[in-house]
């Protein structure tokens, strides 16, 4: 009687434990995660996020759930994240101006990258191509600077908006040859092309997914590409050092980063979920096409990008006098 109660207690345990075991096993094939965009759906910050998240719900079995959250310039998506708990339940994908720039734009901004964010991984890297109308004469950045230099009111360059990508890169073009270029701020790239496109403007720096298409077509001429190499999409367009000006560098940059405080092993799961999806074949083809490059890194490699790009990147916001309230 007492040995067919150890077998029956021990059978009982066995059970008990398989339950806890499977229990445990669902709770982590259903884990949510909300991840969240600053921007409107639709754009390049949106398509990137919903097709890393639908990757690592395939690859994982997590419900990956993309929650939009456009507005002040970042703030209003980066505020739910600082506002959310340290769990590894809520990540954040910035762009370069939300994660770097902004720091030094915004007179008032609500959130501190490097002290309440936990960098998780690299996303992607897109370069910015120097364009000029079809019908401009201009062959080289020099023929831009040359026209600057000689005409009376010198040359106007179009931009996404004060402190975006296209307006730095025009300030570091003007501060490394001394041009006498004019910055015209838009709303946005879609009415800064347009205005380009129309000859309204002399130049512009944009990513080739806005552009590509015009260039194809001739109505649009790319001069040179802000970048440190050659893109694949032009691989006979050379870079801006290649060109003869060196210091006019900066790759649009996608990061993906938790709330501070998140779990060494949170972090580790998290950033093994994300690159699996990043670095996989089928979107790295898909995006490769729009001149947009996945790339992910470790934690520490995000970090240390941000350690880097935030003064470098406010020393020319800084220099141009831009600021927004």
């Amino acid at each position: 009687m007492h040995g067919f109660s150890i077998k029956h207690s021990v059978s009982k345990s066995v059970v008990s434990f398989s339950l806890l075991l499977m229990g445990s096993l669902a709770s982590a094939q259903t884990k949510t995660i909300t991840f969240l965009v600053p921007f409107a759906p639709g754009g390049p910050s949106d398509q990137v996020a919903r097709a890393i998240a639908q990757k690592v719900s395939t690859n994982t079995g997590w419900s990956v759930l993309v929650d939009n959250k456009p507005g002040g310039g970042g703030q209003i998506g980066a505020n739910a994240l600082k506002l959310a708990p340290a769990d590894g339940k809520t990540i954040f994908i910035g762009d370069i101006g939300v994660l770097a720039v902004n720091k030094s734009l915004y007179k008032n901004l609500s959130f501190d990258t490097l002290k309440d964010f936990q960098p998780l991984t690299l996303a992607a890297r897109s370069p910015m191509l120097l364009l000029v109308p079809g019908s401009s004469s201009a062959k080289t950045p020099a023929d831009i600077v040359k026209e600057s230099k000689s005409a009376s009111q010198g040359v106007s360059y179009a931009s996404q908006g004060i402190g975006i990508g296209g307006h730095l890169l025009g300030e570091m073009f003007k501060s490394q040859t001394s041009a006498n270029f004019v910055h015209i701020p838009y709303k946005g790239a879609a009415p800064a092309v347009q205005d380009l496109l129309a000859g309204r403007v002399g130049f512009l720096f944009e990513v080739p997914a806005a552009t590509l298409q015009h260039v194809k077509e001739g109505k649009l001429k790319a001069l040179a590409v802000a970048s440190d190499k050659r893109t694949t999409l032009l691989p006979d367009l050379p870079t801006m050092n290649e060109a003869g000006v060196a210091n006019v560098s900066m790759d649009i940059w996608w990061g993906i980063v938790a709330k501070a405080g998140t779990s060494l092993e949170d972090t580790a799961a998290l950033n093994k979920a994300l690159r699996e999806a990043i670095d996989s074949d089928e979107l790295k083809t898909r995006f490769a096409s729009l001149g947009i490059y996945l790339q992910s890194s470790t934690s520490a490699e995000l970090g240390a990008l941000f350690a880097t790009e935030i003064p470098r990147l406010g020393k020319v916001v800084r220099d141009s006098g831009a600021s927004v309230d």
